[in-house]
């Protein structure tokens, strides 16, 4: 029967693309978060009902690494909730509900296609 013989060499370049990879992983995945977060801030502006447009001039979104945040933000905050979630003479208009679900789907193929641009 044949000897098989294994070398250890290259350590280093396997090593250095494993932070490469680590690298691409981490900065597709914080992009895609990103892209994502904004997209939800687009369709909440055009899903908000608008009077003085101050509704909708304070959606905003925030990111830090994986995490995304999309609210209302400034003096709107404390009116927000009435017409999101409606008040016993108005009904429900649950703008940020409705653009969360309406992009909760494309946050996996927008990582995906951020990490595949971040390989080019």
């Amino acid at each position: 029967m044949g000897k098989v013989t294994v070398k250890k060499t290259g350590r280093a370049e396997l090593f250095a693309r494993a932070r490469k990879a680590d690298i691409v992983l981490r900065d597709g995945s914080e992009a895609g978060v990103e892209e994502t977060a904004e997209a939800v801030k687009g369709r909440a502006r055009r899903n908000a009902p608008v009077d003085t447009g101050l509704l909708h001039e304070s959606i905003e979104s925030h990111t830090e690494g994986l995490e995304g945040e999309v609210g209302v933000y400034g003096e709107a905050a404390e009116y927000a909730p009435y017409p999101h979630f409606g008040t016993s003479k108005q009904e429900a208009q649950p703008f940020m509900l409705t653009a969360v679900e309406e992009e909760r789907t494309t946050l996996t193929r927008k990582v995906a296609a951020k990490i595949r641009e971040k390989l080019r």
